[in-house]
């Protein structure tokens, strides 16, 4: 019988050796990204690229959306199954919320389509925009989400996030300067087509994974009374993940409205460059989740125990990154071209902000599995409320740094409230699934 130190030292040696995974997919998905964007604005305009960012951002937000959450409670459920090699169990979840992806997905379809009005003319550059085209990436992000979960489920994090944090932003790179050759012109519309590709194939490549790897099997009968639950839990973090993901986006989507229209190009610039802080958190996050529903099914000292090694290594990794890219920040924005290093005062608002959030995901997704989803929500919800209305202020008055202030304030206080309500809420999370 495997003792609670033997757990304890098996988790240690998992976090150890998942560190180096780690830090390939913070790093080399922050310079993958990095490069797909500087060369992103060498063929678009910074208009265009603004037109793309916030097209990429709505499908992002919208791929999520359409699973009900499925893939943010994955890690809670299959962990457990795959230890116990259920591999049915696991084909019953995946084709479950496969089912409510595609559904959902239809709705987004309609709703995307009513909004811009069938009456224009289809793909016309001038009279849609690239949000119209890039509805069809949805249900596919949402899938490639569950086949990414699973791998992680599984304890394979470098198979699970090294494929769309690095192999994605390079392919799509790639597929887009072989376009930008061959064609005379590439616009905002040939590079989300060609970024959907890269999204099959990559999801293809992890479906191949999961076969080969025996992770699933001929799936088990799944009925209301198994897939409610999996909704309860799932539903909450959904939200709770829109919500996140909208604060993400705000900043950028108020500054089209309410700020300069050439500026949006230089402040989503300076949101990639800071987005590095937001990698390493979520790849923190998805080492450590695998632990989380096991560390919480075995009590309040294997819980306190899991959540103390993950935040060390958040923490260790989080700083430094903030603190260099603070520093390096003029020379990185130049790369992108002429006039992108005026949006250096916004990345520094934007880096302390991301910086104080980072350090609270962890609570946060102890909170969600510990069946507090709704607390965390109501969490989020107030701070893309503060956030919304302080861009509201500052936007017309400073611009894209007004938006970086807006971010870094709304952000802070989120982060505050959430590591307060993980100590308040601590001694009673594994309650929920022990009781």
């Amino acid at each position: 019988m495997i003792t609670v130190a033997e757990n304890k030292q098996a988790d240690v040696n998992y976090l150890r050796k998942g560190g180096l995974v780690l830090l390939l997919v913070a790093v080399g998905g922050f310079l993958a990204d990095y490069l797909f964007n500087l060369g992103l604005t060498r063929i678009l305009s910074p208009h265009a690229y603004g037109d793309y960012k916030i097209a990429y951002a709505f499908a992002s937000i919208a791929g999520i959306a359409v699973l009900m959450g499925g893939d943010r409670a994955a890690p809670r459920y299959l962990s457990g199954w795959l230890d116990q090699g259920q591999g049915g169990a696991v084909s019953g979840y995946l084709l479950f919320f496969t089912r409510v992806a595609l559904g959902t997905s239809v709705v987004v379809l309609v709703g995307v389509l009513l909004a811009f009005g069938l009456h224009r003319v289809p793909l016309d550059p001038e009279r849609h925009h690239a949000m119209v085209v890039a509805v069809i990436a949805v249900p596919l992000i949402g899938v490639g989400a569950l086949l990414s979960r699973t791998l992680q489920s599984a304890k394979h994090l470098g198979m699970a996030a090294l494929p769309w944090r690095v192999g994605f932003p390079v392919l799509k790179l790639v597929l887009i300067l072989v376009a930008a050759w061959w064609l005379e012109t590439v616009h905002v519309f040939t590079v989300i087509i060609l970024a959907i590709v890269a999204i099959v194939l990559v999801g293809g490549s992890q479906l191949v994974l999961i076969i080969r790897l025996k992770l699933v099997s001929r799936p088990t009968t799944v009925n209301a009374a198994q897939y409610l639950p999996w909704l309860r839990l799932s539903a909450p973090m959904m939200v709770t993940m829109l919500v996140a993901m909208g604060l993400r986006q705000a900043d950028l989507l108020l500054l089209e409205v309410l700020g300069e229209e050439h500026h949006v190009g230089f402040f989503a610039a300076a949101a990639t460059v800071a987005h590095l802080v937001m990698i390493t958190q979520m790849t923190v996050i998805a080492l450590v989740a695998p632990l989380i529903g096991p560390s919480l099914d075995a009590g309040i000292d294997a819980m306190r125990f899991t959540f103390r090694r993950g935040q060390r290594l958040m923490l260790w990794l989080i700083v430094p990154a903030t603190l260099l890219l603070m520093v390096t920040g003029p020379v990185v924005l130049k790369w992108f071209g002429k006039g992108y290093d005026s949006g250096y005062p916004a990345l520094l608002m934007l880096l302390a902000g991301y910086l104080l959030w980072a350090l609270s995901g962890l609570a946060s997704t102890f909170l969600q599995y510990g069946g507090k989803g709704r607390q965390v929500l109501w969490v989020n919800l107030l701070t893309l409320l503060i956030a919304v209305v302080l861009n509201f202020l500052l936007i017309p008055r400073y611009d894209m740094t007004g938006a970086g202030i807006a971010t870094a304030v709304a952000f802070g206080a989120g982060a505050i409230l959430s590591m307060i309500l993980y100590r308040v809420h601590r001694n009673s999370l594994c309650r929920v699934f022990t009781d």
